[in-house]
């Protein structure tokens, strides 16, 4: 299977499940899937693993983006655009 196939397959799963946006592509969930490991207690060295990352940093960016998530401004501002 190509790349290109595979992004096919994703997207039209996505479609079907209700997610169509151009915004979601494969990508997406390989990113979720790392997000959720790290949410459900792996430590950053099993997620590089799990993600295939040559470098730790590149995990890493998974991790500072939760932390971002518990600052509560950002659901401040969202609550006050939407």
């Amino acid at each position: 299977m190509t790349t290109r196939s595979i992004s096919g397959i994703c997207k039209a799963a996505m479609r079907d499940a209700g997610f169509d946006s151009e915004r979601l592509t494969a990508h997406s969930l390989r990113h979720t899937a790392v997000t959720l490991a790290l949410i459900g207690g792996a430590t950053a060295q099993e997620a590089q693993q799990f993600a295939r990352h040559k470098s730790i940093a590149t995990t890493m960016i998974y991790s500072h983006n939760l932390e971002a998530m518990k600052n509560p401004c950002s659901g401040l501002v969202a609550d006050s655009i939407f």
